[in-house]
């Protein structure tokens, strides 16, 4: 898997795989080692025990899961994970995204349509896309029964306590929240953030004992959170831009 390849590039080119606490701490002496990686998964999809435990296992790579905790075990899928699906088992060659059509032929079309798909889906109401997608569906030739039920659907289905306790419990894998459910924190009034933010580290320390990060969905956040995750006991907190890591 291309997983695997970026795993054993890391081990053969010499590169220092740490854990998020040690990479805090060199933060904090304002001392990092050349070729210094920490490896990192949002929000605890069941591929993240199926397919990429084994290989860090294998290599020996420590490794940080942030879980949204109210997805743990619900056997749901998103709509980032449902479009990703619809485009993947689409059997039309092309998708209607607002006016204008779209191919679905080559994997480069593909990426393309989802991502447009989740363009359009970012502008409305969840409940306004639930009716849309009903009509990509129907347009792509699929039923919803289709999408949930194939194989790659499970891929994209969240981790189960279990599969988070057996990790935990390895040594190499270290759990830290993203949230409970996955909402924007600038999005949400303050004692919502907060809820979001201790009820998820409390589930998080119930299972495994321990929830020293949070990672920001969405990467979205500001002052009042970063106080309020101090408030909160958090170690660290992170988030990310397309440019790469910023905090």
């Amino acid at each position: 898997s291309e997983f695997f390849v970026q795993m054993k590039h890391l081990v053969e080119s010499g590169y220092r795989c740490v854990t998020l606490g040690e990479l805090v701490d060199n933060l904090g002496s304002g001392c990092i080692q050349k070729k210094t990686v920490a490896i990192t998964f949002d929000d605890g999809f069941y591929n993240n025990y199926s397919q990429a435990y084994p290989i860090l296992k294998q290599f020996g790579i420590p490794a940080t899961i942030f879980v949204a905790t109210g997805y743990v075990g619900s056997g749901r899928l998103n709509w980032p994970e449902l479009n990703l699906l619809l485009v993947k088992l689409c059997k039309s060659d092309c998708l209607h995204v607002g006016e204008k059509a779209y191919s679905v032929c080559s994997d480069e079309d593909r990426a393309r349509v989802y991502n447009r798909i989740e363009e359009f889906r970012k502008s409305m109401e969840s409940e306004q896309f639930e009716l849309r997608f009903d009509r990509l569906l129907v347009e792509a030739g699929l039923s919803r029964e289709e999408v949930l039920e194939s194989k790659h659907a499970k891929a994209l289905s969240y981790l189960e306590w279990s599969h988070i306790q057996e990790m935990a419990s390895s040594g190499l894998i270290e759990i830290g929240s993203h949230s409970v459910l996955h909402r924007r924190l600038n999005r949400l009034a303050i004692e919502d953030a907060r809820w979001e933010m201790q009820h998820s580290a409390q589930e998080i320390k119930d299972h495994v004992g321990v929830c020293r990060y949070f990672a920001y969905p969405y990467g979205d956040y500001s002052g009042i959170h970063e106080n309020m995750a101090q408030e909160l006991g958090y170690s660290a907190v992170f988030t990310a831009t397309q440019a790469g890591v910023i905090k």
